[in-house]
């Protein structure tokens, strides 16, 4: 079984000597999701770290960065984006845009939705879809928590898909992943890890 590890870092103000942590979004079983600032750049992004250790084994390690690596790549505006990742303390992180707004499933709760957002949402999906599908990548687990509903500035709202479930790459496996919550922070980071630790019998000692 995975040794299960603290997500909350010892330095907020100096993060991998990139981030600064402003704030806590989202404590999970298995994530801590924080509101941080890119400090060269002076943007406010999501950090999400997982409570799981990485074993300091190089082969495993270089398999985790060619997942992040592979999901980074990915560039739709209907995806979450990747801007950075790491590992402190043995815990893998990842940093990604911060999205504001509400999830799906937050969304229905209040009730139907208009004719034209569905029709709107479904074609967003499709795309975003489509897009993953041709560079290889399936998801097998959509659901409505999978996608936020990112608040534009004009009222208007953008659908992300967040959260890539049971992803598959060709060679690759099926990895299990959730999102993470808070203020709007996809996820991602599990399907690096599980791969990672999923290499793990194939990685020389």
């Amino acid at each position: 079984m995975d040794e299960v590890v603290s997500a909350r870092p010892s330095s907020t103000n100096d993060f991998d000597g990139t981030y600064k942590l402003l704030g806590e979004l989202k404590s999970g079983s298995r994530s801590v999701v924080y509101r941080a600032e890119q400090q060269k750049l002076g943007r406010e992004i999501a950090v999400k770290v997982l409570r799981v250790r990485l074993p300091d084994n190089p082969a495993i390690r270089e398999q985790y960065n060619e997942e992040v690596r592979a999901l980074a790549a990915l560039d739709h505006p209907n995806l979450v984006s990747i801007s950075g990742f790491g590992i402190v303390g043995d815990a893998p992180y990842i940093a990604m845009e911060l999205l504001e707004g509400e999830s799906l499933t937050a969304r229905l709760a209040q009730g139907p939705l208009p004719h034209g957002l569905a029709e709107q949402l479904i074609l967003a999906l499709l795309r975003a879809l489509a897009y993953l599908h041709v560079r290889g990548v399936v998801h097998r687990n959509l659901s409505p928590s999978a996608m936020f509903l990112q608040t534009e500035a004009n009222g208007g709202v953008q659908l992300k898909l967040i959260d890539y479930g049971l992803t598959q790459r060709p060679g690759g496996n099926g990895n299990g992943g959730s999102y993470g919550g808070g203020s709007g922070t996809g996820n991602l980071a599990q399907d690096a890890v599980a791969a990672a630790l999923a290499y793990r019998a194939q990685a020389p000692a």
